[in-house]
């Protein structure tokens, strides 16, 4: 939430200022994989962990064997001599600790957001030239800065996205060793989906096409002499459909008025499902049975 709201408040004061904001969504090639032990060990000692500690810690994650069956085959274990273990809890700490230094060679040319694996460089400009520029230049230190640690950068899974109110949104040139990198509408960024003019109207679209999955949900556990207690529809209804309400969208405030209505209208449906109300139920003592608040957008309108 924090990386999202840096970008989505930079966008709109980009907006404000009648300035282009360009923004390159990095994808790192199974970036777990290609931390190398030695300069991890390195890095966590210019940290000031303790060597025992870090000892321990580069034992656990050295001399790893896999072993691959295939067809009721077993080939020989063979010995792995980088990455770290996927799905353990220690991974995402040790990776943080891995790239802690990597915002340090770009931030004098643009900002960056880095959640994990999942990095952003943006700049705002009155020049798409100049930000193009910029972010070009940011490119080839943070490339290097990556060869030194054994990562590389997925150029077909990266995306350029330039945010404007224009009406004619104008295309960036974004390069990376001589790779062009897409351009595109809208994108994909920690669960957000975010627009060149950030209405949100793509990012509800998706909402609204996930939430009804989990209101065929509702209505496969409910009938009028049977079904499931109002109390476990009512956790249910939090799990798979507010719980993507909630996620993030308070950031596109405000937002197509449409779109918003239709989330409106999928609350209103789920919570008629969860009481067993007629249709002509009003949407406000629906809300106040079962202790749901309005959406945040609609009650904005």
């Amino acid at each position: 939430m924090d990386s999202l709201s840096i970008i989505t408040t930079d966008i709109r004061i980009a907006f404000k200022k009648k300035q282009f904001l360009v923004g390159v969504f990095l994808d790192i090639a199974s970036a777990y994989d290609h931390v190398l032990v030695p300069v991890l060990r390195q890095k966590m000692l210019q940290l000031s962990i303790p060597e025992k500690l870090v000892r321990f810690v580069c034992n656990a994650v050295s001399n790893r064997y896999i072993i691959i069956r295939s067809q009721n085959t077993e080939l020989s274990p063979r010995s792995i001599w980088r990455g770290l273990p996927q799905g353990s809890v220690l991974s995402p700490l040790l990776y943080n600790i891995y790239t802690y230094d990597l915002e340090l060679v770009v931030n004098s040319f643009c900002q960056i957001l880095q959640y994990a694996d999942d990095v952003a460089l943006y700049f705002s400009s009155n020049s798409i030239e100049e930000a193009s520029s910029r972010l070009n230049s940011a490119l080839d230190y943070l490339g290097d800065w990556l060869n030194d640690h054994g990562l590389s950068i997925s150029v077909p899974k990266c995306s350029a996205v330039t945010f404007t109110t224009k009406y004619k949104v104008p295309r960036c040139n974004i390069s990376y060793k001589g790779s062009l990198v897409s351009s595109c509408k809208q994108v994909k960024f920690l669960g957000l989906i975010l627009d060149s003019k950030l209405n949100g109207v793509p990012h509800f679209n998706h909402v609204i096409k996930k939430s009804e999955k989990g209101v065929n949900v509702l209505r496969s556990l409910s009938g009028v002499r049977w079904g499931a207690h109002p109390y476990s529809q009512k956790l249910l209804y939090n799990a798979v459909v507010r719980s993507h309400f909630d996620y993030g969208t308070f950031l596109l405030d405000p937002g197509n008025k449409q779109a918003l209505d239709k989330i409106s209208k999928i609350q209103s449906k789920s919570l008629r499902i969860i009481l067993g109300a007629m249709k002509s139920s009003p949407i406000n003592a629906l809300q106040i049975e079962c202790v749901d608040p309005p959406c945040i957008y609609v009650d904005n309108f």
